[in-house]
């Protein structure tokens, strides 16, 4: 079992150093909905769960006011980037709960394929 996510060790809303000369800081109500981001990373699920999880991101930043083009850019970099962070619920990051195993995957012709 996994110990209980611990705020103190989410960066907040990650953005590449090189971008923060463009993107201003976020406010600490924004910051407060992306270390809430980064639990539901850590403690991670299926495909689905991770979809709600980025939704929550993107309705959590608008409503701390975040500019709408600017939140809209947030879920679209995180759902591009963020299934290598996602965790599959028992430690395994970038994998779903619900991911397939190499022998849960055959062909039409019944031989097993490599899984995800």
């Amino acid at each position: 079992m996994r110990p209980p996510f611990n705020p103190a060790t989410s960066d907040g809303c990650s953005v590449p150093t090189a971008l923060r000369l463009l993107i201003q800081r976020e406010t600490p109500a924004q910051i407060a909905v992306c270390v809430h981001h980064d639990g539901d990373y850590y403690y991670g699920g299926s495909r689905r769960d991770r979809a709600v999880a980025d939704a929550k991101l993107l309705l959590g930043l608008l409503r701390a006011d975040m500019d709408i083009d600017l939140a809209h850019e947030y879920h679209l970099a995180v759902r591009a980037g963020g299934k290598a962070h996602w965790n599959d619920g028992a430690g395994v990051l970038g994998r779903y709960s619900d991911d397939p195993t190499p022998t849960d995957v055959t062909s039409r012709s019944g031989e097993i394929l490599e899984g995800p």
